[in-house]
Order: C-alpha cells, then sequence, then structure tokens
C-alpha cells in the first residue's frame, strides 16, 4: 500500500512539470495546421557541460503556468551542439500566439543548482509564424557563479533544424534577441 501512495505522489508531482505544455521537438512531418493559431518558437541552449534549464511563461503569467527546457550534461551523451567548449541541444517547439518571457535559469553541477535572480527576456509568438530567439549560452564560472550569453545562429541551427524538420527548409523566420539579466 505505501508502493502505491508513492507512486501516486510521484505521478502527481511530474504530471505539473511542464504547466502550460508546449510539444517540444516537432515531428519530422511537421505543418501549421490551416486553423492553427500556433507559432514554433526555436533556440538552443548550450552549457559549458553542466546541467541547464531555461524557464519560460506567458507574460504577466505566474511561476505555476510555466514550462522550462533543459540540457543533461553527462559525459557519455551525445549533444546535437559542440561548440568552442560548450555543448547542447536545440529546441523547436510550438507555443500559443501570445507574449512570453524566459524569467529564470538553473545552471547545475554536482548536486548544487545555481538559480538566477529574475528577469524579463520577452518575445512575442504569432500565429503560423516561426520565431528564433537565439542560442544561449550557459556558463558555472570556476568560482561557482552563473553567466548567461545569447547569440545569433540562427542560421546554423536552422541548418540543423531543416535536417530533422524539412518543413523548415528555405522557412522565413523573425529573429528576437532576448534581453539578458
Amino acid at each position: 500500500m505505501k508502493k502505491l501512495i508513492w507512486l501516486g505522489l510521484f505521478a502527481l508531482l511530474f504530471a505539473g512539470c511542464a504547466g502550460f505544455g508546449p510539444t517540444e521537438n516537432l515531428a519530422p512531418k511537421f505543418e501549421f495546421a490551416n486553423s492553427s493559431r500556433n507559432g514554433v518558437v526555436v533556440f538552443s541552449q548550450l552549457s559549458n557541460q553542466v546541467t541547464t534549464r531555461l524557464f519560460i511563461r506567458p507574460v504577466g503569467g505566474s511561476e505555476s503556468a510555466t514550462l522550462h527546457t533543459t540540457f543533461n550534461y553527462h559525459p557519455f551523451s551525445t549533444p546535437e551542439i559542440k561548440e568552442n567548449g560548450y555543448v547542447g541541444n536545440l529546441h523547436s517547439f510550438l507555443l500559443p500566439a501570445g507574449d512570453y518571457e524566459f524569467f529564470l535559469y538553473h545552471i547545475e553541477k554536482g548536486g548544487k543548482i545555481l538559480v538566477s535572480p529574475e528577469w524579463s527576456g520577452a518575445f512575442k509568438v504569432e500565429a503560423k509564424e516561426v520565431v528564433y530567439l537565439g542560442r544561449f549560452l550557459l556558463t558555472r564560472t570556476e568560482d561557482s557563479r552563473s553567466k548567461i550569453a545569447v547569440e545569433d545562429q540562427g542560421a546554423a541551427d536552422f541548418k540543423m533544424l531543416a535536417e530533422r524538420v524539412p518543413f523548415f527548409k528555405d522557412r522565413p523566420y523573425k529573429t528576437q534577441m532576448v534581453q539578458l539579466p
């Protein structure tokens, strides 16, 4: 009986993790439906070989209505992107049209989590449009501090995305580089 209670609590804990739940990493045969009110968000998330999370919510939303993307670093993992000592993955997902913001990031290594101060990296999602938010570089420094930077690597990221999802080959997109803390 105790096992069932623990399993139930575990399931409830993870059932709410994604908040308003996007469809992450679009299917190879993705296309917008004619009546779609969603847009596509694309960005890459790299780290200096640490686990990272970026948190997103609707502007004016609460922390209970959030989603997060994660890059789980493991020495034997195979990241999609390797560049200048950074490793990571490309994220692509659907969100309903509206205003959103990155508001927090975590960097984890050795069981210790560094949490950023809250900030607002605002961006807008339009129906049936594709928005590129940049390549986020999250760093844990030797003195156990965290840093975040963003670069425009749209050409490289969309080339990789088009290999996974042909819909994005030669597809126009808007670049919205977010403000950093």
